[in-house]
């Protein structure tokens, strides 16, 4: 029997790519169907999917006991891990960790990043968990100190603390420039900026 129109000839030679295509254009919407059908399925199971999440942490084992009393006598940690382990290298690990750097940042005031000049008369630099997201102008008079950021200002004599903003600082003299200009960014940004810029290395034989 000779092949249904619009369909390859099953005795004759195979169909060429030209029929197949023609085949799955003349069944497309059949293909679409089971395509949506598909994707469909897939994203319900995805979304109806609980969470997963990966936490990466460090732990350091440590003797309080002899750290206290001064004890040199081996600890069981010491005794299993002391072969393989270097405690300046554990030490140094402490040093470049994110709580480290977390504790610096907020003691140092280095959420603050200055665009023009960093007077070292500037000292005292506390900022909120949530700051103005805003330029940060000081301006330098001759009894006096005003800070702006955003739509808030405040004025304050010099070695008296100042707010504005959700930041906080002391200027305790008139510094050699007329103003500095600042920009807060993130606790993230700013333990991020440390640590790409600190290293930490040991003396030989120490």
């Amino acid at each position: 029997m000779p092949a249904a129109e619009g369909y390859p000839d099953p005795t004759g030679e195979s169909a060429g790519i030209k029929e197949y295509i023609g085949v799955i254009r003349r069944q497309k919407w059949i293909v679409l169907t089971i395509l949506a059908a598909c994707v469909g399925l897939a994203a319900f199971r995805v979304l109806r999917a609980p969470p997963q999440y990966l936490a990466t942490a460090v732990v350091r084992l440590a003797d309080a006991r002899r750290a206290m009393t001064g004890n040199d006598e081996a600890s069981a940690y010491e005794q299993v891990l002391g072969r393989d382990t270097d405690v300046l290298l554990s030490q140094i690990q402490v040093l470049m960790s994110r709580q480290i750097a977390s504790n610096a940042v907020d003691r140092e005031g280095l959420r603050l990043v200055p665009l023009t000049n960093y007077p070292p008369e500037i000292t005292g630099v506390n900022v909120a968990d949530n700051p103005v997201r805003d330029t940060l102008r000081i301006a330098y008079g001759q009894a006096e100190v005003s800070l702006r950021a955003g739509d808030q200002s405040a004025t304050a004599a010099y070695n008296q603390p100042v707010s504005a903003g959700g930041v906080t600082l002391t200027v305790s003299a008139r510094p050699e420039v007329d103003s500095s200009v600042f920009v807060v960014v993130s606790r993230k940004e700013a333990v991020d900026n440390l640590l790409l810029n600190f290293k930490a290395s040991g003396r030989p034989k120490t």
